[in-house]
This record gives C-alpha cells, sequence and structure tokens, in this order.
C-alpha cells in the first residue's frame, strides 16, 4: 500500500495559511519575507520571518528611528510591512543641562539654569524664565553639556521688554571640549531679538559660553538671554 503524505495536496488552496503550494514537490511549503536588511546604526531583532512574525529594530546609542516605527511585522503579501532607518538623534543638547553665569541680579530668581529651561518666552516679567546678570564687567553665562557632541547650530533668544539693544552688544560665542580652551565660534555687535549660530561641519564641543565684552571703563554691563538653543548629536562627528 502507497505510503499517503499528509502534505502533499492536488490543490494550492489546501495549504494552510503561510504556506504556498510547490507544483514540482507537490508539498505546501512554509513562505517567507525576504532576509531582512542590515541596520545601519543598529540592529533588527529577532530571526523569524514567517507571516505574522514581528522584527524590532534597536538603534545604536546617538541615534534614533525614522517614522517607520521600530516594530516590523511580515505581511500576507510577504513583504516587511516597514524597513527603517537609524539617524542621527539631532536634539536641543543644552535643554537641561548644567548652566553657570558670572552673577545674578538683585532677583535671585533669575538663575543660569533658566537659560536652558525650554522657555523661550522674551518678557521677563511674563515668562519668567530669563536668566540676568548683575551690572559687571564682562559678564558671562556657559551652559556645559556633560559630553562631547557635534554641533550643528544654536539659537540665542534675547529678552525683549526692556533695554534689550543697549545691553545686548558686543556679544561673543565661544565653544569648547573643555572650559579652559574656549574658542570663538561667532561674535555679534549687537544682539536684537533671535540669533543664530551655523557651526562648522565637525565641529565638537561640550561647552558653550556667552559673554560681552565691555570697554574698558565700563563695570555696569548686563547679560540677559531667555533661552539658548544648542542643537547636535552625540560625538564622535560623520
Amino acid at each position: 500500500m502507497e505510503t499517503v503524505n499528509v502534505n502533499k495536496f492536488t490543490k494550492g488552496s489546501q495549504c494552510s495559511v503561510g504556506e504556498v503550494y510547490d507544483a514540482v514537490s507537490e508539498l505546501c511549503t512554509t513562505k517567507e519575507c525576504p532576509p531582512f536588511p542590515d541596520v545601519t546604526h543598529g540592529q533588527a531583532l529577532g530571526n523569524m520571518a514567517t507571516l505574522s512574525s514581528w522584527r524590532v529594530v534597536k538603534c545604536d546609542r546617538g541615534f534614533g528611528l525614522n517614522q517607520a516605527g521600530r516594530r516590523i511585522q511580515c505581511q500576507s503579501s510577504f513583504q516587511w510591512s516597514s524597513i527603517p532607518k537609524c539617524l542621527r538623534d539631532i536634539s536641543n543638547i543644552a535643554l537641561n543641562k548644567h548652566a553657570n553665569m558670572s552673577s545674578v541680579s538683585g532677583d535671585p530668581t533669575r538663575t543660569p539654569s533658566l537659560g536652558v529651561d525650554g522657555n523661550t518666552n522674551q518678557d521677563l516679567g511674563i515668562g519668567k524664565s530669563c536668566f540676568h546678570t548683575g551690572a559687571e564687567s564682562n559678564p558671562w553665562w556657559y551652559v556645559d553639556f556633560g559630553a562631547l557632541y557635534c554641533l550643528q547650530n544654536a539659537t540665542l533668544y534675547n529678552r525683549m521688554d526692556h533695554n534689550q539693544d543697549k545691553r545686548a552688544h558686543d556679544v561673543t560665542i565661544k565653544i569648547g571640549i573643555n572650559y579652559t580652551s574656549l574658542v570663538i565660534a561667532d561674535q555679534i555687535p549687537q544682539l536684537h531679538s533671535v540669533h543664530h549660530v551655523v557651526f562648522q561641519n565637525n565641529t565638537t564641543a561640550q561647552f558653550l559660553k556667552v559673554s560681552i565684552t565691555s570697554s574698558p571703563s565700563v563695570v555696569n554691563d548686563i547679560l540677559h538671554l531667555c533661552e539658548v538653543q544648542v542643537f547636535g548629536y552625540l560625538a564622535p562627528c560623520d
């Protein structure tokens, strides 16, 4: 008596979901999605490629997924639902980082941390989110990113409710990998409402400092800004 193979069919419609009929072998075989491509700057977790199976993409540190999402499924068309990419995670690296300044005004609430709290309201009284030094010679403020970053650009938001044009003069922006060896990145004769800085390619720094250069006889300059945003990603640079 002939042995009957339970997977041997004469019609493809008799195959189970996720299987296809092979006319040569007359067997139903499991169909899979194509091999999942390598993920640059990341990895795809999981090894199944059968119908409805999932892969989870994890990006390396300093990279984030594009809009495709991190969970990818093998669909009924036997194609992956998406092919995500791990892209450089460019963000405001100054946000909520440690900041310091040369002095604090008579109002002790106008602290250096207000320059990196995420609030760009440019009215000191209404927004209550602007740092403010005392009157002095060569006032300064700086932020420590906490690690080396590749800088892309920065935006400075000046106080706009009082004396903004008079006070924000001869502004210098310096950057560096340590605080004792900062170099000039930009000089602003007069800082008005908002100022943008674009850094050169492969600019690496951990510190950014903003200062006013006072004339030799001036001892009452004041530095106040409502927000300093610095965009970049963790070093090394591409």
